[in-house]
């Protein structure tokens, strides 16, 4: 019994020594996880009001879209830019908006052209993106770039528009 009751005592004062605190520790640090993902989960929602209420301000009537077109092209013209062909298509519908297609040929030098696709993003009252661009050289003067441009302007639902 002498050696059971040593190995007995010998596992208390290890429980109380190690384990004891451990779980003491683990207690405290999963309330602070716990917290920690309250206030995680409390930021997200803020931010994904504010990004839908962003969003819903950045989203144009069909109204605005020959306005949002003659600024950007107004810009583009004042960096450099010259625009050959401004062509949109058919909105493309989706759940609570609709993306218009616009594909444009344009005529710059390197600067301009990064210039203008930079000023893109900063548009004000508009949500636009670039889809796709293809640029080449111009053969005659290689300073020069022929580029074609698509980009979705995104609108607001048909019902919504004006």
């Amino acid at each position: 019994m002498g050696v059971a009751a040593g190995a007995a005592l010998a596992l208390v004062v290890l429980y109380l020594s190690l384990y004891a605190p451990l779980i003491h520790q683990l207690r405290v640090q999963g309330g602070a996880c716990r917290l920690a993902e309250f206030e995680v989960n409390q930021a997200r929602n803020v931010i994904q009001a504010f990004k839908a209420r962003e969003i819903e301000k950045s989203l144009l009537s069909d109204a605005q879209v020959s306005e949002t077109l003659e600024q950007i092209t107004r810009h583009g013209n004042e960096i450099g830019v010259t625009f050959l062909v401004v062509t949109s298509h058919t909105p493309e519908e989706k759940e609570n908006y609709r993306i218009l297609p616009i594909d444009m040929e344009l005529e710059s030098a390197y600067e301009s052209l990064g210039q203008f696709l930079g000023d893109l993003d900063d548009l004000k009252g508009s949500l636009i993106t670039v889809k796709d661009f293809v640029v080449t050289s111009k053969k005659d003067d290689p300073l020069k770039l022929d580029t074609r441009l698509s980009l979705d302007l995104y609108l607001t639902e048909a019902s919504h528009a004006g």
